[in-house]
């Protein structure tokens, strides 16, 4: 028994070391591949219908167009039942000087799929905002992570998706 006990400790401190290296050694990756990495894996999720990691890069303060958006479940059952296609033209990002925000302008192409149809909408310029949030990695260890905090689209018009099903 007493080998089984020290089995699971043992277990346990490896598994403690193994995520402070982890999270050691995810600081020493820039600011832009973090970024990067989170817009990658959240395009990636959109395609496939994983609204947790669309959801995961948006920050729960997130305003689009100024205003605040508070419906996380409205965004997940879109994201479930359209699967929308999102190319971000990766552009310049300007970090701010303390560290804590950024900024990239970049035009933006949405696809959705209705029925056996493939519509397309291209935003020119969309500007994205992230902040550097408090969160946690394996449910307890103390991080941050980039969060997409504002998006502006000067050019979107919510009219241009009346009367499609947008799987609401």
């Amino acid at each position: 028994m007493k080998a089984a006990k020290f089995g699971l400790v043992l277990l346990l401190v490896i598994g403690v070391v193994a995520a402070v290296l982890r999270f050691g050694a995810s600081s020493a990756v820039s600011d832009r591949v973090l970024i990067d990495r989170a817009l990658d894996e959240a395009i990636l999720a959109s395609k496939e219908g994983r609204p947790g990691g669309v959801l995961d890069l948006l920050s729960r303060n997130l305003e689009v167009n100024g205003e605040p958006i508070f419906q996380r479940g409205e965004i997940a059952d879109f994201i479930k039942k359209q699967k929308p296609e999102v190319t971000i033209e990766r552009a310049p990002l300007r970090l701010s000087e303390d560290g804590k925000t950024a900024e990239m302008k970049a035009p933006v192409t949405m696809t959705l799929r209705l029925f056996t149809l493939e519509k397309s909408f291209t935003f020119r310029e969309v500007t994205f905002r992230f902040a550097k949030e408090e969160a946690t990695e394996y449910l307890v260890i103390p991080t941050k992570k980039w969060r997409i905090q504002r998006v502006t689209a000067s050019d979107f018009d919510p009219a241009q998706f009346e009367g499609l099903s947008l799987g609401g």
